[in-house]
């Protein structure tokens, strides 16, 4: 089988902590689907593979190994250089189907797709290289909707494909409908504040 005989979502954010890992976790636990983190800033406390493992509750056969991590929680650019290291892009090589369980994988990107990986070579370009269509995670608050667009914006641009966008957060009909209509994009969904985030609770979703 070619890697191309499974289902693939890269998972972006308009910015960091709006939530990217537990969308992941959300969309690998409903649908069994396989998990990795290409690049990993920050290793010092728990990594967002063993976050999404933990929440998930799946072994390890259901997780690919980073290909790069770096110790502090920074940029990609930024903790790879105090870290004596260049991340270069064709070290990433799309996994191999037999690696993937219920032929799917779910792709959890570095903050968001302008984030730099090296001196002139951005997530966005990743995404490109790996050929994965995108699920973009925002924020329900205000300035989700210029991040948002911005975000479609380049990824347009490149000509790469996108499923949609999840709002997390506080319910915000208003914000929804303008990323909606102003992007001229699917809204998936939304992901509503959770007191407690865990396998049974995202599963009710």
């Amino acid at each position: 089988m070619s890697n191309q005989d499974y289902e693939l979502f890269w998972v972006t954010g308009t910015d960091t902590d709006v939530g990217k890992s537990v969308v992941s976790a959300m969309l690998v636990t409903a649908l069994g689907a396989s998990y990795w983190k290409p690049v990993q800033s920050g290793t010092q406390t728990v990594t967002d593979k063993d976050y999404v493992k933990g929440i998930s509750g799946f072994n390890d056969d259901h997780f690919i190994g980073e290909v790069y991590k770096t110790t502090q929680p920074l940029s990609p650019h930024l903790s790879a250089r105090l870290d004596g290291v260049t991340i270069e892009l064709n070290a990433f090589r799309r996994p191999d189907t037999s690696m993937i369980k219920n032929n799917r994988l779910i792709v959890e990107g570095a903050g968001g797709v302008l984030v730099p990986l090296n001196s002139d070579k951005y997530v966005i370009d990743l995404i490109k290289q790996i050929t994965a269509p995108v699920i973009i995670v925002c924020r329900s608050t205000l300035g989700t909707i210029n991040h948002t667009l911005t975000t479609l914006e380049a990824l347009r641009s490149r000509g790469i494909p996108i499923k949609g966008f999840i709002m997390n957060g506080p319910k915000n009909i208003e914000n929804e409908r303008a990323v909606r209509d102003y992007g001229q994009v699917q809204h998936l969904g939304s992901l509503p504040l959770l007191q407690k985030v865990d396998r049974d609770g995202l599963l009710k979703i």
